[in-house]
């Protein structure tokens, strides 16, 4: 039998993207933030079909089996330009319900693989404060999502954020070091061969094995991001897409702590080089 999705995604993920996308659905009566164009069709589409998808027939049939790849119409991502700020063209995806629930059911094994690194590992790194315009939490128990309208507003997780910089920057700021910086059409550039090659270095062996994050599971999701990219790479920028953002978030973690790292090891010779401006400034 030749791969396929069935080798590492399970029923759990599916159920739970749709879980998402519904719980997206709701905020939209009560936040303008999520009445958007894909939100306004997710919504008009008819009661029957969007629940069609969530039953074990429709998985097993069409995802479980890779056979949505050859389903283009009900499976379709296009592509279209939005104008930014600074007059330059964002480049936006637009998927169908089925192929946004498919991805997000895709960022999800994402999450419940690297999900343990990232409590227990890298939010313990005081020097580290970040965070993606959501917060997916997954149940202990049985590691299902936990979903509400918290963990989909970016709103209260970006003030925390800012408050959390606000404060670091209080006190001793002459043996503080700040970074700005701004990554060109990131989402664009994000390797999803390089994130898979991270996440082998630091998700723990027995995690791993449960979750068949191995050589096929790879192939499998280089694949998938090829197809909804047109083979260009780098992860979709949709309109409230909560999965893409924290897959985005996931990949600059191995950047924040290799920076985080590099300052441990060299802060006082940046803090004291002249092109940082001695202990006077803080850049």
């Amino acid at each position: 039998m030749p791969p396929n999705l069935r080798h590492f995604v399970q029923f759990r993920y599916w159920h739970d993207a749709i879980r998402l996308l519904d719980t997206q659905l709701l905020a939209k009566h009560n936040n303008r933030h999520f009445n958007t164009l894909s939100m306004c069709y997710y919504e008009r589409l008819r009661t029957t079909d969007k629940q069609q998808l969530n039953s074990q027939d429709y998985f097993e049939q069409k995802i479980a089996t890779n056979l949505f790849y050859g389903l283009g119409n009900e499976f379709a991502v296009y592509s279209y330009p939005i104008p930014k700020s600074n007059l330059g063209v964002r480049k936006y995806r637009f998927f169908t319900y089925p192929a946004r629930v498919l991805y997000y059911a895709i960022g999800l094994y994402f999450l419940d693989l690297a999900y343990e690194f990232i409590t227990s590992y890298y939010q313990d790194c005081q020097a580290i404060h970040s965070f993606y315009g959501g917060k997916l939490i997954l149940n202990q128990n049985d590691r299902t999502l936990h979903v509400n309208f918290k963990a989909i507003w970016y709103k209260p997780h970006y003030q925390e954020f800012r408050e959390s910089v606000k404060s670091a920057l209080k006190g001793m700021v002459e043996r503080k070091i700040v970074i700005k910086l701004d990554i060109q059409n990131y989402f664009d550039e994000v390797s999803i061969p390089n994130m898979l090659h991270l996440l082998d270095q630091f998700v723990k062996p027995s995690l791993k094995k449960e979750l068949r994050f191995d050589g096929v599971t790879k192939g499998q999701l280089k694949a998938f991001f090829d197809y909804i990219s047109y083979g260009k790479g780098g992860i979709p920028q949709t309109d409230n897409d909560v999965i893409s953002s924290f897959l985005g978030y996931l990949y600059l973690v191995f950047g924040d702590l290799l920076l985080e790292g590099q300052i441990r090891q060299y802060g006082g010779s940046i803090i004291n080089s002249p092109y940082a401006g001695g202990n006077d400034e803080v850049n």
